[in-house]
């Protein structure tokens, strides 16, 4: 519907155009004159330009309302450890575990037969290796000392460790070996085994092996003008281990175990400022010293039955021995703990012919 402002303005409209349509100029032909628009027809257009502004003015628009952008979720993006780096969060760090079961050369390792020793072809000999357990895993009597690789030298390919090692403690391993009948260097390679059957060495992943190497010397042919002197060969070894033993207890040398009766070699005892070793059953001992003792060291030592004074000082030291069956043999003080009064203890018993 028109309102009442915009019908007036249209009823002047007409009438201003009948008013003025009398004011056309005609020509003496009676035709109509051209001629410019006259100020009338100006005005009515103002007029209409006006009232179609007012329309505009008064019909009310709405204004479109900006549709809001929808935000898009940001996505995580994975942190490098170059951001950790930069942001000054410490990485992540992992504790290595400690094998189960490895090996580590003891001091020294080659307790007999160094690198290199020379030998007479189809010399008999004994090779004793000391080692460390630096695994987690305690050596029990289900571990075997096993030939590897290199030359096949050893009487036998395996060995069983007859003692208990446990971790971080040091064994004497022996195997019985004879050398080749030709001239030449041979080297014997050889592991450990577990219970499972798996193999271990030493070194850092326990994968290298410890080895023996002799130089085989081919004996003259020659007929000697002198006789040469008799050449002992490298006695056999009937025992070896490790024990810890505490007061009151005994040991028997030649079996190389904690016992008591007819077979100990002897009783550890408490005195007063130290302990004592007290032979027994026809045992005898002596002190050696710092230095690993040979068979004729101990053979030649000045044993005696008599008890000997152990204190803190004898730790590290060497003692020969003459066990309850007559052999010879010696005993590392690995440690003499007064205070406790307990001692462990290393020892090795030749089995001479």
């Amino acid at each position: 519907m028109m309102n009442s402002r915009g019908l007036s303005a249209l009823l002047f409209l007409l009438t201003l155009i009948g008013v003025t349509g009398c004011y056309f100029p005609v020509s003496p032909s009676g035709q109509v004159a051209e001629t410019t628009v006259a100020p009338p027809y100006a005005t009515v257009s103002a007029i209409l330009t006006a009232t179609s502004a007012q329309r505009k003015t008064e019909v009310p628009t709405e204004t479109p309302q900006a549709t809001p952008l929808l935000s898009t979720p940001s996505q995580t993006q994975p942190v490098s450890t170059r951001d950790l780096a930069n942001s000054g969060t410490p990485e992540p760090t992992i504790t290595p575990t400690k094998m189960c079961d490895l090996a580590q050369a003891g001091v020294p390792i080659d307790v007999s037969i160094p690198d290199d020793s020379p030998m007479r072809p189809g010399e008999s000999f004994a090779k004793i290796w000391r080692l460390v357990n630096a695994g987690s895993c305690t050596w029990s009597h289900e571990y075997t000392l096993v030939w590897f690789s290199g030359d096949d030298l050893g009487v036998r390919r395996e060995e069983p460790i007859n003692t208990v090692v446990a971790p971080g403690q040091n064994v004497d391993l022996s195997v019985d070996m004879i050398a080749p009948e030709k001239a030449g260097v041979y080297q014997s390679n050889w592991k450990l085994r577990n219970h499972r059957g798996e193999l271990f060495g030493i070194g850092p992943g326990g994968g290298a092996p410890f080895w023996v190497r002799i130089k085989v010397v081919q004996q003259d042919t020659a007929t000697p003008t002198t006789v040469p002197p008799t050449l002992t060969s490298t006695p056999v070894i009937s025992s070896s281990g490790s024990a810890s033993l505490a007061v009151g207890q005994g040991f028997d040398l030649d079996a190389g175990q904690v016992i008591s009766g007819s077979d100990t070699d002897f009783i550890l005892e408490a005195g007063e400022s130290q302990l004592r070793m007290v032979p027994q059953n026809g045992s005898r001992i002596a002190n050696h010293g710092a230095t690993v003792p040979s068979l004729s060291d101990c053979q030649s030592s000045a044993l005696s039955a008599d008890p000997t004074g152990i204190g803190s000082e004898f730790q590290g030291r060497y003692l020969c021995f003459q066990t309850t069956k007559g052999l010879p043999g010696y005993l590392l003080l690995e440690l003499v703990d007064t205070a406790n009064a307990v001692i462990n203890i290393q020892h090795l018993v030749w089995s001479v012919p």
